[in-house]
């Protein structure tokens, strides 16, 4: 884990079966969107966001969105390498998301990534509750036993988003509770000079938003 603080780029993954929201919450992290369909992920692409703390650092998360069809598994192993955090995704109203989850996703972490590795079990779809198939407490209980954060959010109403990537930089950076993303001001838009990428203020106050997009994607009507 990281102890200097400064501005450092930081690999976060996200992994899980397709249809688990993986694309859903990284829209709802850097631009406050929610769209009810979207194309699937097809091999992985990238966004990334800065992270502006009180104590004065800044934090560059580099997301990879990875593909969940068992096509693309083999492929996706490429994105773990120098990855420093990995979110693992199910989704509340499948089971059978779960189960991949425990016994594909995380071993391939384990194999793929490095054994300092930061892991997070995320619970999806929570505004779902009443259709919920996944028990929380074996949930939270797998999460314990692979030394992983576990966290429920919901894509479609933001709730936990932004705890989660908070929390797991800070986790990161070995950071205690009274580090937090200070209040930004919103700014005008203005262009990269990569013609590829979006420079914006966020919308969320807390938070500095610079937005690139690999070249490494391609999409696929379905389900997000």
């Amino acid at each position: 884990m990281s102890s200097d603080g400064g501005e450092n780029l930081i690999k976060v993954v996200l992994v899980g079966e397709t249809g688990v929201g993986k694309t859903s919450i990284i829209s709802q992290f850097v631009d406050q969107i929610f769209e009810e369909e979207l194309s699937s992920s097809v091999g992985g692409s990238f966004v990334s966001k800065n992270l502006v703390f009180n104590n004065g650092k800044i934090a560059k998360l580099q997301i990879w969105d990875t593909a969940g069809q068992e096509r693309y598994r083999a492929l996706s192993k490429l994105f773990y390498t120098n990855a420093i955090i990995a979110i693992l995704v199910y989704d509340i109203t499948s089971q059978i998301t779960f189960d991949e989850l425990k016994e594909y996703w995380i071993n391939q972490i384990k194999e793929s990534a490095t054994d300092d590795i930061i892991l997070a079990i995320v619970g999806n779809k929570a505004d779902l509750i009443e259709k919920e198939e996944v028990d929380e407490v074996e949930a939270r209980n797998f999460a314990k036993d692979n030394k992983a954060v576990f966290f429920r959010t919901s894509a479609k109403s933001s709730m936990g988003i932004n705890k989660l990537f908070e929390d797991m930089t800070k986790k990161y950076y070995g950071w205690d509770e009274n580090i937090n993303l200070i209040e930004l001001h919103d700014g005008d838009t203005e262009k990269a000079s990569d013609s590829n990428s979006d420079v914006n203020s966020s919308k969320e106050k807390s938070i500095t938003l610079i937005k690139e997009k690999s070249n490494e994607s391609e999409q696929k009507k379905g389900c997000c």
